[in-house]
């Protein structure tokens, strides 16, 4: 897994407030323009929104039974 460069971690953590820590094993994607989706394999998936300071809503991939 490449490292990210430093002009789009500062325009993640601008937009988004927060930057992906690609060392750990977080995966990323921006999704529509709106949201920072985070992915990492020990816990939740984080949704940042654009303009909101680094707050974030998890979610839950597994299906309800």
């Amino acid at each position: 897994m490449s490292e990210m460069n430093e002009e789009c971690a500062e325009a993640l953590r601008r937009e988004f407030g927060y930057i992906p820590d690609t060392r750990s094993g977080e995966q990323w994607t921006v999704y529509k323009d709106h949201a920072l989706i985070v992915t990492h394999p020990e816990r939740l998936i984080r949704v940042y929104e654009r303009n909101h300071g680094g707050v974030y809503h998890e979610i839950d991939p597994t299906p309800w039974r």
